[in-house]
């Protein structure tokens, strides 16, 4: 893939709102994200044309991959609670 110009406010915006995108998605915790796959929907989308993957399985992909990263949130949560006990225990007046 070659590197677009940034050479007019179009694209420059248009390169924000792709950086303003990963970023959310990075922090959402959604994991094994394909950034080809991911600019071909941007594209269809954007042109207006039929998806390239049927609605019903793009459903089931979100759906799956929302319910995995809803898991490692819980974990992250969950260890992070425990940490935190350990260090009041840790540090309880006596």
């Amino acid at each position: 893939m070659t590197t677009p110009s940034f050479d007019s406010v179009e694209a420059q915006a248009s390169y924000g709102i792709g950086l303003q995108v990963g970023q959310q998605l990075l922090e959402s915790g959604l994991q094994g994200l394909q950034p080809e796959a991911l600019l071909a929907g941007l594209r269809d989308a954007l042109e207006g044309s039929s998806p390239a993957v049927p609605v019903d399985v793009v459903h089931r992909a979100l759906r799956e991959v929302h319910e995995r990263a809803e898991g490692v949130r819980r974990e992250r949560t969950e260890a992070m609670a425990a940490e935190g006990q350990a260090f009041l225990q840790e540090h309880a007046q006596a």
